[in-house]
């Protein structure tokens, strides 16, 4: 297990304290996805509006055409289920449906370790990951430490 310097609520303070007109990308990564193939996937991060888990994560495909590169929305890695039994670290996956093919190279990344924890909701079920240290890093690519955080929302 590894031991995260921040919690969730860490990042989601630093989330909020970007420009909210722009929506950097980090973790950039390649994968085969079924009936696709290759896919350049990079991540976004958002914060829920509700108490529960409060790192939001979306995946983006890189698209290449003659103008140049562009993203555009992939998928949804994260839910909001409140109640949980999430701890400072952890998030709520949607590991099922569109997302299954993601499951083994997002954890083989080591952007996240599985808790082993689930939560039921009504014919499936969710994962709770953990965040690594690695995943942490890739985000500080984008997002400012926490006490430049705390400067800019003041």
């Amino acid at each position: 297990m590894t031991k995260l310097n921040t919690t969730t609520n860490h990042l989601a303070v630093r989330i909020k304290a970007r420009n909210p007109k722009t929506v950097p990308f980090f973790g950039h990564f390649k994968t085969t996805y079924p009936e696709i193939g290759e896919v350049n996937l990079a991540f976004t991060a958002d914060v829920y509006a509700y108490v529960g888990s409060p790192l939001c994560l979306h995946l983006w495909s890189q698209k290449s055409e003659e103008g140049g590169a562009y993203f555009e929305p992939f998928t949804d890695l994260t839910k909001n289920i409140r109640p949980n039994e999430c701890e400072n670290g952890e998030i709520i996956v949607k590991a099922y449906e569109e997302n299954e093919p993601l499951r083994k190279p997002l954890l083989d990344l080591g952007y996240f370790e599985d808790t082993g924890k689930r939560i039921p909701g009504g014919f499936v079920e969710f994962e709770i990951w953990r965040v690594t240290q690695k995943f942490e890093e890739a985000f500080s690519t984008v997002h400012p430490s926490l006490e430049e955080a705390m400067k800019k929302r003041n």
